[in-house]
């Protein structure tokens, strides 16, 4: 029973075992049948910059100029070199089987698991703050939920925009972005039920992880592969590559 449903045949090249484990994930009863529990939103709002409740986005902010927690990191003269997401102590990490030093927080607890998620939450988390400082150039009048939820809004849209007009084309192709009328003129309908469907979530969403590519490029000498950098998103800090190194990774096609 604990190797239901998948079975590994005789021979493979791969598992050497007789079956892989599957948990279920947590259900409820809905009108008598079986429903997944969904632990953040379905709508494209960004919420793994603030988190899907209101006390992990609290959590996050600094409640200054509409701004996010960052990390600090300064040269021996006390001169800024680079920001970072804020960090979390050791013992609340997601794996505390390791030994690390860094922790990044952020509205997703699987910030810290990947190097290519790491630099994604911090993309978006410092994109954040760079609006909220241009906002507050342009409106010195407003406070800080002000710039904070205005900041938000312009983020989210970001998204938005990035998925339907660069993501999904690219993705599904030009031809079924017609057949599900995605180039259609729209306008906002309150009454759009977003929830994601189980087969979706709980299989067919998972295709994502088929386009990640092989070995994480960190430095000219060091290409791990992704089961080596699990939970270690102290790899960014390499000498000789590093940040700039994940990213040409993430960039790079396979044609």
């Amino acid at each position: 029973k604990a190797c239901f449903p998948i079975k590994v045949g005789a021979g493979d090249r791969f598992f050497n075992v007789p079956c892989l484990r599957a948990r279920r994930s947590l259900g409820v009863k809905v009108d008598g049948v079986r429903e997944q529990i969904n632990g953040v939103t379905s709508f494209i709002d960004a919420s793994m910059v603030y988190g899907p409740a209101k006390l992990l986005a609290d959590e996050l902010r600094t409640f200054e100029g509409g701004k996010l927690k960052t990390e600090k990191t300064t040269d021996g003269k006390g001169r800024l070199m680079h920001e970072d997401l804020p960090q979390l102590g050791v013992f609340k990490c997601r794996n505390k089987t390791i030994n690390m030093d860094r922790c990044p927080h952020a509205g997703d607890p699987r910030a810290n698991v990947f190097a290519g998620l790491t630099i994604m939450h911090t993309a978006f988390h410092m994109e954040h703050n760079r609006i909220a400082g241009k906002l507050a150039e342009q409106n010195p009048q407003w406070d800080d939920e002000r710039l904070y939820q205005e900041t938000r809004r312009i983020l989210i849209a970001t998204m938005q925009k990035i998925t339907y007009t660069e993501y999904l084309p690219n993705l599904i192709g030009p031809h079924m972005m017609d057949v599900f009328g995605f180039n259609d003129p729209f306008t906002y309908d309150p009454d759009v039920d977003a929830s994601v469907t189980n087969v979706f979530g709980a299989d067919a969403f998972r295709f994502g992880h088929s386009q990640i590519n092989g070995p994480l490029k960190i430095t000219n000498q060091r290409s791990p592969g992704l089961s080596e950098i699990y939970f270690l998103p102290e790899v960014m800090l390499e000498e000789n590559g590093g940040v700039m190194k994940v990213r040409e990774w993430m960039t790079w096609r396979m044609d």
